[in-house]
């Protein structure tokens, strides 16, 4: 089957996909982090990078942003490391659900600021083969693209995902198939779905990199052209 991605503005979109080299023994915790994964976390938000892709292709990652409100949580470590745990296992069916059998959910990863003070965490909950078709894996520059919109005007009020590890079954020439708009409709939503653990809520944001501000998310929808990330760079891990 041919396929022609059409090339995406990426001058302006606020959550990067990033490659990296990954060991088998280390997996989650061995892919290199972009620069909003390491960036300071202002205190009551969280940052969770998803990890996914296949051992011949370097992996991908997608970088969440949360407002977290709460009561007084006793052991933040354990606040943040259930949380990822209750992320990582209900990410994984939706990232897998539009992966080909080539590829796999490998785990998240969080940050959570509370009281000034940073805590991390990683998981494999959820860790498996995706279960979107048995098509080939279209090149790792190719990406379905999720467009975020908040309320407020202008670039700073929106931004977009690229999901990678794309089966070439989920396209006809560049234009997505309906059943995988679907699919990746069911993922966005997914992404801007908040969630409750240890005593706190989790609220999805879109982080604006232009004002360095965080929004909430008014809706998601899957751009059906096929995108491409022209500026992913290799990242490996020392």
């Amino acid at each position: 089957m041919r396929y022609r991605p059409r090339p995406a503005d990426t001058s302006h979109h606020t959550n990067r996909l990033a490659i990296a080299a990954s060991r088998e023994d280390a997996g989650v915790n061995a892919v290199t982090p972009t620069r909003e994964d390491t960036m300071a976390l202002p205190t009551n938000y969280a940052v969770i990078s998803t990890v996914y892709g296949s051992d011949e292709k370097s992996p991908f990652m997608n970088i969440l942003w949360f407002e977290v409100t709460g009561t007084s949580v006793p052991d933040p470590q354990t606040a943040a490391q259930n949380a990822v745990n209750l992320f990582s296992s209900a990410a994984a069916l939706q990232y897998q659900a539009v992966m080909p059998t080539e590829a796999k959910w490998i785990g998240a990863r969080i940050r959570l600021s509370l009281a000034g003070v940073a805590y991390e965490a990683g998981s494999a909950a959820g860790a498996g083969p995706g279960t979107g078709g048995s098509g080939d894996e279209l090149p790792d520059y190719c990406a379905a693209i999720i467009r975020k919109r908040t309320n407020v005007a202008g670039k700073s009020g929106r931004g977009r995902w690229y999901i990678g590890a794309m089966s070439e079954a989920s396209c006809d020439t560049s234009i997505l198939t309906a059943g995988s708009i679907t699919a990746y409709d069911s993922l966005g939503n997914f992404l801007n779905t908040g969630f409750t653990t240890s005593g706190l809520t989790f609220a999805p944001r879109h982080h604006s990199q232009k004002n360095n501000a965080l929004y909430p998310i008014a809706f998601v929808k899957t751009q059906p052209n096929l995108g491409t990330q022209r500026r992913r760079r290799l990242r490996q891990t020392i």
